[in-house]
């Protein structure tokens, strides 16, 4: 079974009645539904108490794509940080992809404007974790990284 297939069973749960279809010229991984929703779950279920600011958020969005940003990031984590490298890209992309997770209940913004984690997001968080064959890369990545923070993000990225 392919990634794709695999995260097709873990959205069969959502009441959108999510749709996947094949297409001529496949789609990135990272631009899929089903990818930007699990990705979220676990990332939120990585910070501390589920939940955290868009601008963490979109730290640790960014920091997650590619095996480049995941070491850059690490480097930066570990206080190696050089001033001639740009940390952080804002992917605007995300705010919809928050957006789709509270229209699902995956995830709920709170009147403070924090973006946490729901049950049923904790429920998608934990099958993908478990799950042997879907963002590999991403999950191991993330357990390299102690529960994050708002604080740590806040550090990374001052100056």
């Amino acid at each position: 079974m392919s990634e794709a297939e695999h995260l097709q069973d873990l959205m069969g749960d959502l009441s959108a009645g999510v749709v996947f279809s094949r297409r001529r010229d496949p789609i990135p991984g990272d631009l899929r539904l089903s990818w930007r929703l699990s990705m979220l779950c676990i990332l939120l279920h990585k910070f501390w108490g589920s939940k955290t600011s868009l601008p963490c958020l979109h730290t640790m969005w960014w920091a997650t794509r590619t095996s480049d940003t995941r070491e850059l990031f690490l480097r930066w984590h570990e206080g190696r940080k050089r001033p001639d490298e740009i940390l952080v890209r804002y992917d605007p992309s995300l705010t919809l992809t928050v957006d789709l997770a509270v229209g699902q209940e995956l995830a709920a913004v709170s009147d403070a404007g924090a973006i946490l984690l729901t049950p049923a997001g904790k429920r998608l968080a934990e099958k993908v974790w478990l799950e042997d064959e879907v963002l590999l890369a991403e999950k191991s990545f993330l357990l390299t990284l102690p529960t994050l923070s708002q604080r740590s993000l806040g550090e990374l990225t001052e100056w």
